[in-house]
């Protein structure tokens, strides 16, 4: 009921809420009870993804990471001091590093609209779990193997294409196409933003990693980005393609604040939150599940719980000043 309970509301989603419209006699205390006490595990999302993955051969593995903002609750056990890209400045919160499975954009009916479904998440607890982001993201790979997933490419940002990062996904079998920083040095030193690429990539030697293929391309007139990839057979646009897919995690991480309440959780335990974040992701796969029966948005479907019940105030308050 509290997967439910997040997927349908979009103002308040305090356990008080929950307690005024649940169909079932609770109170707000046993929602809290209910949230400390539990032991839910990220697994638990797979199980749900799993079913909505027709073709584990097919799509792209996506991973980062994002911040939920917690700068009015400080005082919640796993609040740390992190970096949040959507206010470019440091804040309290708590970061998530997740992955996600999408269609490869050759795959997509259209170019704009894919099926976003996380399959693994990582809470990092810099403080309690002693885990590094790179070191959760190593663990996902380790356990997206063993579930049967075979993507064309695993597409990440610059911070994770550390090398033992790059050598674990080649030693897992996985293709790979990672942005990388103009000032990473390849074999004698040499940057890669010094190299002379031409439009169908350079295949170069990575220092402490073997051959790779590198590509640049510009996002505006002053900003260049450069990948590197260890499939080096494949066609630049295709990897191109695969990169600026990348964008599809940005998305999920807007949507699932926007939609899911995140972010909204007031408790004050590490357990607690971490069942909350859980809770939201499964709310995500639920809604998701109905939208592609449906064929709308997230933010249409949203409207559509709400819709209802506007319009009939609206009318009892139009026919009663009438």
């Amino acid at each position: 009921m509290y997967v439910k309970f997040l997927g349908v509301t979009s103002q308040r989603f305090s356990n008080l809420a929950l307690e005024e419209i649940s169909p079932l006699e609770t109170s707000h205390d046993q929602t809290t009870r209910w949230l400390k006490g539990s032991k839910l595990k990220p697994c638990d999302l797979w199980k749900q993804a799993k079913p909505l993955i027709q073709n584990p051969e097919g799509g792209l593995l996506i991973a980062d990471d994002f911040a939920i903002d917690k700068s009015r609750s400080t005082k919640i056990e796993i609040v740390s001091k992190i970096y949040s890209g959507t206010k470019h400045k440091v804040i309290p919160g708590i970061s998530v590093v997740d992955l996600i499975w999408t269609e490869a954009p050759e795959d997509r009916e259209l170019l704009d609209n894919s099926k976003k479904i996380p399959v693994d998440f990582r809470v990092w607890d810099k403080k309690g779990d002693r885990k590094t982001k790179n070191e959760h993201f190593r663990e996902m790979l380790v356990s997206a193997k063993k579930r049967g997933l075979k993507p064309k490419a695993i597409v990440v940002d610059t911070w994770y294409a550390s090398l033992e990062n790059l050598k674990l996904m080649a030693l897992q079998g996985f293709s790979f196409v990672s942005y990388i920083a103009k000032n990473r040095r390849i074999n004698h030193g040499v940057k890669i933003s010094d190299l002379d690429i031409p439009n169908d990539g350079v295949i170069i030697y990575l220092r402490g990693f073997g051959p790779v293929k590198v590509l640049r391309f510009d996002v505006t007139k002053y900003d260049t980005k450069y990948l590197i990839t260890n499939d080096l057979n494949q066609k630049s646009e295709v990897l191109l393609s695969y990169a600026k897919a990348r964008w599809d995690i940005e998305v999920f991480h807007r949507e699932i604040k926007q939609t899911c309440g995140i972010e909204r959780c007031q408790a004050l335990s590490s357990r607690a939150q971490r069942n909350h974040i859980l809770c939201s992701f499964l709310a995500w796969i639920d809604l998701l599940s109905q939208r592609c029966s449906e064929t709308t948005s997230a933010y249409r479907q949203q409207w559509e719980f709400i819709k209802s019940a506007l319009s009939q105030a609206l009318n009892l308050s139009f026919f009663k000043t009438a």
